[in-house]
């Protein structure tokens, strides 16, 4: 539908994208011209050493061999529950759409958790699951679990001798001085854990594909290693070296400071999301009950179509969403403004 609308010149803004708009830092680009002749071949399946290695040095506990660069997290974790034998997958929902893409593809079961109602937890610890994947902080609503959540979710998944994949692509992005991986220590020692995490959203490079998978079960591992040797050989050499020369550039902690920014203009037009308001990620996960608005489905295509507002609707992120839209604030801030402030015009006259 969007697409529609810009190819007949109308202008959409784009409240739905699940990317940053930022450019390739510059201390990356620079080093472009500066890549060895070797990034143009085929690499290691498992990955560049060099990069592997500056992975590992950021988990305690990690080595170099735990690390397996894949070309972007979502085909990583298709890998991983191709890589193991057991197929009941509980997700915490609302999560991204990915997984159950992801789950339907490696022919899963896949096992929605719906984290809103108060008795989650309980309802997790009585079903039979093999695998819980979760996101934190979280996509769509930027939930990030807390200490106490953790160390429950440890003793029922423990309980059960499953694994559990943990997908942090979202982690520099964590607010408010919250350090996730100290949060997630809790799990760290588990060993049947899977971390998933990349450089899409930090670096602003979702079109180099680039993620990682840090696991210590050997056997899975080599599993995962000969499904990529099959179907991708390995993730792309070049923009591996690239990070190599730097994987961790200073312009990044910008661009979590930028965003923070954002949220806070979000809620000096909103002030009513602040119920809503996100821990981490780039994203608010709306109730449009407060508005009196039950079917976000409609209202986001009524949205796009008459003002060219493009959002994604609650019900892409899980069952019992569908008064839910996901605003993403994942662009420059006078666009966004703009966007908000046509929004909350739209919002009022819905009804009228």
């Amino acid at each position: 539908m969007a697409k529609v609308i810009k190819d007949e010149g109308r202008k959409v803004y784009t409240l739905s994208i699940g990317d940053t708009h930022f450019s390739l830092p510059r201390s990356i680009s620079s080093k472009l011209h500066s890549l060895p002749e070797i990034s143009s071949h085929y690499g290691p399946a498992q990955g560049v050493f060099e990069l592997r290695k500056a992975m590992a040095e950021r988990y305690t506990g990690y080595e170099p061999d735990d690390v397996v660069i894949v070309p972007g997290l979502k085909q990583g974790f298709f890998y991983a529950l191709e890589a193991i034998e057991k197929k009941r997958v509980a997700v915490l929902e609302p999560s991204w759409l990915g997984y159950k893409a992801t789950c339907t593809l490696a022919g899963c079961d896949y096992i929605p958790v719906n984290t809103y109602l108060p008795n989650w937890k309980k309802t997790l610890k009585d079903i039979d699951f093999d695998v819980l994947m979760l996101c934190s902080p979280n996509n769509p609503d930027g939930g990030i679990l807390s200490k106490n959540e953790i160390l429950d979710l440890r003793e029922i998944i423990a309980s059960k001798n499953a694994w559990v994949f943990v997908d942090i692509i979202y982690e520099r992005y964590a607010y408010g001085r919250t350090n996730l991986l100290t949060r997630l220590n809790p799990l760290l020692d588990y060993t049947k854990i899977l971390i998933g995490n990349g450089f899409s959203k930090s670096h602003a490079m979702t079109g180099y594909r680039v993620g990682y998978l840090m696991i210590k079960d050997q056997n899975v591992r080599t599993n995962i290693l000969l499904i990529q040797q099959n179907l991708a050989t390995c993730a792309s050499s070049h923009a591996q070296h690239l990070l190599t020369l730097c994987p961790d550039p200073e312009e990044i902690s910008y661009f979590s400071e930028y965003y923070e920014g954002n949220r806070e203009a979000v809620l000096k037009i909103f002030p009513e999301w602040s119920k809503f308001t996100p821990k981490g990620g780039f994203y608010f996960f709306v109730d449009l009950t407060i508005y009196g608005i039950t079917d976000a489905s409609e209202f986001c295509a009524k949205a796009l179509m008459n003002d060219g507002i493009a959002m994604v609707p609650g019900s892409a992120y899980g069952t019992g969403f569908d008064n839910y839209v996901r605003v993403s604030f994942s662009l420059d801030r006078s666009e966004l403004k703009e966007a908000l402030n046509k929004l909350k015009n739209v919002i009022k006259t819905y009804y009228a």
